[in-house]
């Protein structure tokens, strides 16, 4: 089914905030001038307002005109991989659990491609992420050099780049592959679902200012919808991408 205007109005505004295009405090344009941009009439462009302001991104001063007043009341929520536009209307049913926090060392003998020098401390992170009670996403990250006791401290993760970002990893390039696969018996479990149930996976590897790898991550999603957008705040850029199917 077509998405209505005022729905792909709202998800364009999202993104450019998500991505900071439009950045917190940020004055932003009128809806006048929304409507020449979206060549659309006033309704769209109001409803689409209102749905930005009851989920806490924008703040309308009446005299004033209407601000970015952050990522809002799904702050938590951004940065839900790629595929994260897809649940944004879920938002508020989605949340994480932790389901393993490990100290490790890597042992580039054993070929697991996590392109650390030997030897690495690292800190992996298994967690899943639920809508309802449903299993979508299943998340491993690999963090290097990292506080174990940090992480152990934090709970139930919502956010990891976040996370990582309110304790000094800032992360400033990223680098991902996607394909396709089928579960395993680990997979079905944790998905709920039979063996050979077609998942995508996304291998991503992050970088500081000076292309040193931080965080290396593995993370499979269970979606019917396979369009896949990433919005990388750093580069403030946003890019649409098709999933490579691996045959």
């Amino acid at each position: 089914m077509k998405e209505s205007l005022s729905l792909q109005i709202y998800k364009d505004l999202y993104k450019k905030i998500q991505c900071h295009f439009y950045k917190q405090g940020e004055q932003l344009p009128t809806e006048k001038e929304f409507e020449e941009q979206y060549q659309v009439s006033r309704a769209p462009v109001r409803q689409a307002m209102a749905k930005l302001e009851s989920d806490g991104l924008i703040l309308r001063q009446a005299g004033k005109g209407t601000f970015v007043s952050g990522q809002g009341k799904k702050d938590r929520q951004t940065m839900l991989g790629g595929f994260g536009i897809h649940f944004v209307k879920h938002a508020d049913r989605l949340f994480c659990k932790t389901l393993k926090v490990e100290a490790m060392l890597t042992d580039n003998s054993q070929g697991t491609n996590i392109e650390f020098p030997n030897k690495t401390p690292l800190v992996l992170v298994s967690r899943v992420r639920l809508l309802g009670n449903e299993p979508i996403f299943f998340l491993n990250h690999y963090i290097a050099n990292f506080d174990i006791a940090m992480v152990k401290s934090a709970g139930d993760i919502q956010n990891m780049r976040q996370f990582l970002q309110q304790h000094g990893v800032d992360i400033e390039y990223v680098s991902e592959k996607i394909r396709a696969v089928i579960t395993d018996e680990q997979l079905s479990n944790i998905f709920k679902v039979p063996l050979g149930y077609p998942l995508l996976k996304i291998n991503r590897t992050s970088f500081n200012k000076d292309y040193e790898q931080l965080v290396y991550e593995i993370y499979y999603v269970k979606s019917d919808t396979w369009d896949y957008q990433a919005h990388f705040n750093a580069a403030q850029e946003s890019k649409h991408y098709q999933p490579f199917i691996d045959k």
